[in-house]
């Protein structure tokens, strides 16, 4: 079994480049619906739906400009390993991206506390 974090963002492979514990995986329920039978027995259904919270490591300006352009879209696809069904692909959208702040090295621009959140569509 591999130790790196599985993130396919829009067929570009970013699993390197995510930090240590930096993908966190939450559930909510959408869509919940509550039926009381004649015996007065309550039935609840909902569609669970997964969130990630997802932090990058330091990368320079290329990588991140590769990352911005596969977030880009009202919906994308995304390969990640989830804790209740392994490997899988869903389909999720963009919030709170953060591509924090910027330091040149040698030449080289580079981007630190890179963060962003995918709500399962």
């Amino acid at each position: 079994m591999s130790s790196l974090a599985i993130l396919v963002i829009n067929g570009q492979d970013f699993s390197g480049l995510v930090a240590r514990n930096g993908i966190t995986v939450t559930y909510e329920q959408r869509q919940s619906k509550e039926v009381i039978t004649l015996d007065g027995t309550a039935h609840v259904a909902w569609i669970e739906k997964a969130s990630l919270a997802i932090t990058m490591h330091e990368m320079p300006y290329e990588r991140v400009n590769a990352l911005n352009s596969a977030l880009i879209g009202r919906y994308i696809p995304v390969k990640y390993q989830d804790p209740k069904s392994g490997i899988v692909t869903k389909t999720f959208y963009v919030m709170d991206k953060n591509f924090g702040v910027k330091v040149v090295e040698a030449g080289r621009t580079y981007y630190d506390g890179i963060s962003f959140t995918l709500k399962e569509r």
